[in-house]
């Protein structure tokens, strides 16, 4: 491999190299349902399609789960800048799990995607855009800041983000995307989660919590020069490992509501299959992080 050369540091420091731990975070996590074909297409177009002769892999839906977490990571340290401090992240994201996939089609384990993290810092967005290649969005959270390790996980969030409907007339702005609230016992039922399909084995997720998980990116940078080509793409796998997890099941029902449709700057139905439900799976994570230096697969 040739020798990189050196980053050049100018400007506002507002990034900083890998990896990254967290002192200790508090979540509230919801099993989703989204649609394994919208999912399926979504892998093929972002990490099997441009990589495709090239990388000895593809990944697959592992069903139609989509994972949400809404909470805030504290004390948030790069490892070779330690000494400039810390920072928090307040985030929402949506996790996909993905069975990564040999030349053979023999499956060697679960990976994550994670095509939606919206922020609410932009040391937080560039450092994952420019590092890895998360695709971070900056976002207006509510409330803000969201409860640290010290209290309880939300209970209510709500994500604005900058962007819109794609129209001709349309001029950006902010727009709510989702908001997750938990459903009142007195309330009429709505159309839940099915148990069977959109649940996530239980066996799986201890394992990604006592093992660790590797996310799975697609890194790009857009050409200068030539509308809609790319000036660099890498498929990069970077493994975050949880610290000292903590899990507690949550009683109750909570309703996702998608607010925008698609054809817009944050197309998460178009994307994933998600849409406005209720969903019964719900657990509380307290939990440390590592988040380890990527890995080029091509």
């Amino acid at each position: 491999m040739n020798q990189l050369p050196e980053y050049v540091e100018y400007g506002p420091r507002e990034t900083a190299p890998p990896p990254f731990t967290s002192g200790g975070g508090n979540f509230l996590g919801l099993i989703l349902q989204g649609d394994t074909t919208a999912i399926e297409k979504l892998c093929d177009k972002v990490l099997n399609e441009p990589f495709e002769g090239a990388s000895p892999f593809t990944y697959k839906p592992f069903s139609d789960v989509v994972l949400l977490f809404a909470g805030r990571w504290e004390d948030v340290t790069s490892q070779p800048k330690i000494d400039e401090g810390s920072a928090n992240e307040d985030q929402v994201s949506l996790w996909v799990p993905v069975k990564k996939r040999d030349e053979n089609d023999q499956e060697l384990e679960v990976c994550m995607m994670v095509p939606y993290l919206f922020v609410d810092n932009p040391m937080s967005l560039l450092n994952g855009r420019e590092d890895y290649g998360y695709q971070k969005a900056f976002g207006k959270l509510q409330p803000s800041p969201l409860p640290g390790k010290t209290l309880p996980a939300p209970e209510s969030v709500a994500v604005e983000a900058f962007g819109g409907v794609f129209d001709p007339a349309s001029t950006a702005d902010w727009v709510k995307v989702l908001r997750i609230d938990p459903v009142a016992a007195t309330e009429p039922p709505e159309p839940a989660s099915p148990a069977e399909g959109s649940a996530f084995p239980a066996t799986v997720l201890a394992e990604i919590l006592s093992t660790g998980v590797n996310q799975v990116f697609l890194k790009q940078f857009r050409d200068a020069e030539v509308a809609g080509k790319a000036c660099y793409q890498r498929l990069v796998e970077a493994r975050v490992a949880f610290k000292e997890p903590h899990v507690k099941l949550k009683l109750g029902a909570w309703r996702v509501e998608i607010h925008i449709p698609s054809l817009n700057s944050h197309p998460i139905t178009e994307d994933l299959g998600v849409k406005t439900h209720v969903t019964p799976f719900a657990f509380e994570l307290q939990s440390g992080l590592k988040l380890e230096p990527g890995n080029y697969i091509v």
